[in-house]
């Protein structure tokens, strides 16, 4: 990481992330927020995009495990999951409402992913369902909206590049 104050820096260096699980790919968004959120990896399932992340020590909250914020963030990315329905032809931001249901606690070190779906579109807005779980366990819930931008998501469209030449569905850890 660079141009990161040496305390924030300090701590990206002492993590070590476990890989995440087969047939998960690195979303590359380059700089600015997702840098702190990151790594954010996307893959399929049964033909459904999927988006993961490693909870790390960065994510958790004085109770040691994963911070709301950090949870609210990973919601905020449900947006790339609903744009497969556009075929990435546009690309849905900003959010304009998200709301959220924090059903478990998410432990340091577990892998986190979630599940989206476009309910609707209308006009120039999105509106999607974000289901996360850890393993088998749902640990939250949450519903966007997005306005629809009409300009191509070159995030997606690689992440589908990616997903569509390694050819395998995202495992479970």
């Amino acid at each position: 990481m660079t141009d990161l104050p040496a305390s924030i820096a300090a701590l990206f260096d002492e993590e070590t992330a476990a890989p995440p699980p087969a047939g998960w790919y690195p979303l590359t968004y380059g700089a600015g927020f997702h840098q702190m959120l990151g790594p954010v990896y996307g893959g399929r399932r049964n033909g459904r995009i999927l988006i993961g992340f490693r909870c790390l020590k960065r994510h958790l909250n004085p109770l040691g495990i994963c911070h709301g914020g950090v949870t609210a963030s990973f919601c905020d990315y449900q947006g790339l999951c609903a744009q497969k329905e556009l075929q990435y032809r546009s690309f849905l931001v900003p959010t304009v409402s998200l709301a959220i249901e924090y059903l478990a606690a998410i432990p340091y070190g577990a892998w986190v992913e979630g599940q989206g779906d476009m309910v609707s579109n209308a006009g120039n807005m999105a509106f999607s369902h974000f289901t996360g779980r850890v393993g088998t366990e749902t640990v939250f819930q949450s519903r966007g909206v997005f306005m629809i931008r009409p300009i191509p998501d070159a995030v997606g469209l690689e992440l589908l590049r990616n997903i569509e030449a390694g050819g395998i569905d995202a495992a479970s850890d």
